[in-house]
């Protein structure tokens, strides 16, 4: 059977002040490289609702209970959909983050960008075969005999080869997070230059509890819970106890989010429920000077 993976997204703060000109382009490219990946994930949790669509498909045919099929197809999407020319799920899909990405030179150290880019046209290339196996299953499942077992196998092999893309790509992101956060870290941008420090690490703490709770629970490492769930949420607190509206030149991208900034929590007590759920959390936050945003995009097994 088709198992979920979890999809963590990374989170890198981009946080600019008095910066001189060439430390902002440098922020800005890896930015770039940021969005890819975080695009890149929204993408695979679309197509990890078609991947369980299939699955709940064939089990039918196989002695396990009935389940109710989502009505999504690879019809109602686009034929690429980490492209999406019509713009239904991204504002810049990671297709054309990509591209920006490819084009941009000279910008960064030039051994970091070998690498940073890299490690992208692997996610790249991750991202293309994953849009091809939906393809492919769906094929699978509309001539193959789904009565005779050996067919059966078939389907359920290809699902598997999307488990290891998606558990592929991962890794692939984890790797990326860290070279970006090694460039990131040689810029030494000094406190001085940087403008809301406590957005900043408010927005981080967030992150960084959520991730590792989720992580935990992908791993059902449960006598961690009641720890990680307090740890969330003391860092929710801290964020919701900003008020943006004092904070200079800030405005609220998002009508979801009042002034104070608030967003709402997440309990991680009840694992049956999260098991079936996602959950897609996003912040945004813009001044002149600084842009900081969070997406964190899980997906349960």
């Amino acid at each position: 059977m088709f198992k979920n993976i979890l999809v963590a997204l990374f989170f890198v703060t981009i946080i600019a002040g008095s910066l001189q000109a060439q430390q902002q382009e440098k922020l800005n490219a890896l930015n770039n490289y940021v969005d890819f990946s975080n695009e890149g994930t929204h993408g695979l949790l679309i197509v990890h609702r078609l991947l369980e669509n299939f699955n709940k498909n064939i089990n039918k045919y196989v002695d396990l209970p009935d389940q109710q099929i989502n009505f999504y197809s690879n019809k109602a999407l686009p034929q690429d959909i980490f492209q999406d020319y019509e713009n239904w799920f991204y504002d810049t899909p990671p297709n054309e983050y990509f591209a920006i990405i490819s084009k941009t030179s000279g910008v960064l150290p030039e051994p970091a960008e070998k690498k940073l880019k890299a490690i992208s046209g692997d996610m790249k290339a991750i991202m293309q075969n994953i849009n091809k196996i939906r393809f492919d299953l769906e094929k699978m499942i509309t001539t193959l005999d789904l009565t005779k077992r050996e067919n059966l196998s078939t389907v359920y092999d290809k699902l598997e080869e999307g488990v290891k893309l998606f558990k592929s790509y991962y890794d692939k992101q984890m790797v990326l997070e860290r070279e970006i956060s090694a460039v990131y870290s040689s810029l030494n941008i000094k406190p001085e230059n940087q403008v809301y420090v406590s957005v900043q690490t408010a927005l981080k703490d967030v992150y960084t509890s959520t991730y590792t709770a989720l992580k935990a629970m992908y791993n059902k490492e449960d006598e961690q819970y009641p720890d990680l769930i307090k740890a969330q949420e003391a860092a929710m607190t801290r964020l919701n106890n900003i008020n943006l509206s004092n904070l200079k030149d800030t405005k609220l991208l998002s009508p979801k989010y009042n002034n104070t900034g608030q967003i709402s929590k997440s309990s991680l007590g009840n694992r049956s429920r999260h098991r079936r759920h996602l959950l897609n959390q996003k912040i945004y936050l813009k001044n002149i000077n600084f842009m900081a945003n969070i997406i964190i995009t899980t997906i349960y097994r």
